[in-house]
């Protein structure tokens, strides 16, 4: 029947099953044909049926970005939602990395909560896998590896909690963090400087937390940007550091501040102050400015404007 129903829709459709993956028996002849699958049963804003979905979907992670894409159908945003509960679905979304389908009428979203979704949108190429799979009913902590790792973890439970994050499970660079890491919490611009292998981070109930995880080298290193979770892997590129300046490319957009955050230290692990920081002149002439927003025990960051959509080169100097 789905194969049918391919055959008439022709290859440019987009198909999405509805419930697959509730009924074994058509789960494994549907792939090949679909392109999206909800990973659970029906959902609404009612808790306890966000996390019926959250569990299902992950529990089928391995199946997203590789099968087709997985819909776990929980980005409630709308005001009727605490607004922390909103960034943790959004954050979980983005993490996830399947389709961001928003049950809510526009009309029903504050501009905050468009904001929240600009910063969290799942990105293609970029999809996480919980690393907790096996010893929590729903996951609290998913990584999504590369050249910047990431880290969100999820409190579904009303108290706070302290979350370990199990870096032994997350291999590849990550595997290895302990002392001599950072995170870099990009919604709380803190910084934690790891002491041990698997660190407990504290998280309010019913919220979520995104770090970037970063390997401390002895000398001035990019650790965040603000526009996107996803952060450094998402916004830079190019970064390097010649001895006495850090540079970098950085996306911008038209009318919106951008931060970028880095952690300075030298050899010695004594931190370090900025000096001055630039763009490149043809940003500038078209109206982009830059400014060092913070500089201060080796955390310094930097604020940038433009006027445009696109993409600038910034250095700072120490």
């Amino acid at each position: 029947g789905i194969r049918r129903i391919r055959q008439a829709a022709g290859d440019e459709a987009f198909l999405l099953g509805s419930s697959c993956a509730q009924n074994m028996r058509i789960l494994g002849p549907s792939i090949g044909y679909l392109d999206a699958v909800k990973t659970g049963p029906e959902t609404s804003w009612r808790w306890d049926d966000i996390l019926a979905s959250v569990s299902a979907a992950s529990s089928l992670y391995f199946l997203n970005g590789r099968v087709w894409f997985n819909d776990a159908d929980v980005l409630y945003i709308q005001n009727s939602m605490l607004f922390n509960e909103a960034r943790m679905l959004a954050a979980w979304t983005g993490f996830s990395g399947g389709l961001a389908t928003i049950p809510s009428q526009p009309e029903n979203i504050s501009q905050r909560r468009i904001d929240l979704l600009q910063q969290t949108l799942p990105v293609e190429g970029f999809s996480g896998r919980p690393l907790d799979l096996f010893e929590s009913e729903i996951p609290s902590v998913w990584h999504i590896p590369g050249d910047w790792d990431l880290l969100g973890l999820f409190n579904w439970e009303f108290s706070r909690e302290k979350i370990e994050i199990p870096l032994d499970m997350a291999g590849g660079n990550a595997s290895r963090a302990g002392k001599g890491w950072l995170l870099f919490d990009f919604w709380e611009k803190e910084f934690i400087h790891l002491r041990d292998h698997n660190p407990s981070i504290k998280v309010n109930g019913r919220s979520a937390r995104v770090f970037s995880l970063r390997k401390k080298t002895g000398r001035p290193i990019a650790v965040g940007t603000s526009g996107h979770i996803f952060q450094g892997a998402l916004e830079l590129s190019d970064v390097e550091w010649d001895g006495q300046i850090l540079s970098g490319r950085c996306r911008v957009q038209k009318d919106s501040e951008q931060e970028i955050w880095l952690w300075a230290e030298d050899a010695r692990d004594r931190s370090l102050e900025a000096s001055g920081c630039a763009l490149d002149s043809k940003s500038v002439a078209a109206g982009a400015r830059i400014v060092l927003d913070r500089n201060k025990g080796g955390e310094v960051s930097l604020l940038i404007e433009a006027p445009f959509n696109g993409e600038v080169f910034w250095s700072v100097a120490f």
